[in-house]
């Protein structure tokens, strides 16, 4: 068995309770998907279950495998931060938020 370890990236395809699917781009162009346990995958990016389909990894894996257990991908990182849910306003940027009272009614739509 060849062995070439590289850096690489993947894409959660699907998520199980026990194993979750990865697709390598880097060996064979994706279209077999490779099984990581799910438990060490949340463990190493630190999100949910329900966050792992679709989320881009970066990965290191053995790309010279001839079978997708030989793979082996491990090192997990998040390709890209998930984003903020409540992401911080600049100031002076407006709020998207209805007002809440009549009283801030009154205040942000008076004239100055």
């Amino acid at each position: 068995m060849a062995i070439d370890y590289q850096r690489t990236r993947a894409r959660v395809v699907r998520a199980g309770i026990e194993t979750t699917h990865l697709s390598i781009p880097a060996w064979c162009d994706g279209q077999i998907t490779v099984p990581v346990l799910t438990l060490n995958l949340m463990a190493a990016t630190v999100l949910a279950h329900d966050d792992l389909p679709g989320t881009e990894l970066v990965i290191t894996a053995n790309l010279a495998a001839v079978t997708d257990t030989d793979v082996d991908p491990h090192a997990f990182q998040v390709d890209h931060p998930p984003a903020d849910p409540m992401p911080r306003r600049r100031r002076g940027e407006a709020s998207t938020k209805a007002p809440t009272s009549a009283g801030a009614s009154a205040f942000l739509f008076s004239r100055v």
